[in-house]
């Protein structure tokens, strides 16, 4: 990416940052940058639904970061995540028991690290969630 340390975003940028990776190695950045990192699908391109026309395909996954957000203000489901070290620890299980969050505007602000979620391929995005209790 084009952008030097100093000029990106970072977790000191604000009170609270949390970030939505869905074209990470491409048009946006794979590490994590804010306090609570979201990557949906890996956090990579190709995001689900956004296949076969290569000269589009890294924009429509890079714009599912604010479709996702957007969608997480009305939604009554929500977008939950499993805090996890990796996609395929995520993937293979392996993080079962581990945190679980929502992603989008009803963040739990005290979440720390990296969390991971599938999400579907046209509206609405989110799958049906686990049961989450924030309060605790």
């Amino acid at each position: 990416m084009l952008a030097s340390e100093k000029t990106r975003l970072d977790s000191t940028d604000a009170e609270f940052v949390d970030v939505i990776h869905s074209c990470g190695g491409v048009l946006g950045f794979l590490q994590p940058l804010g306090k609570t990192d979201f990557y949906p699908n890996a956090g990579t391109a190709v995001q689900p639904g956004c296949c076969c026309v290569p000269e589009i395909m890294e924009a429509c996954s890079h714009g599912r970061s604010y479709e996702y957000f957007t969608e997480s203000i009305n939604s009554k489901t929500g977008f939950s995540a499993t805090k996890c070290d990796s996609w395929d620890s995520y993937m293979n299980g392996k993080c079962a028991n581990s945190q679980v969050v929502l992603m989008g505007e009803n963040v739990d602000r005290t979440a720390e690290g990296l969390f991971f979620l599938r999400t579907r391929s046209s509206p609405p995005y989110a799958y049906i969630p686990k049961v989450i209790d924030n309060n605790i």
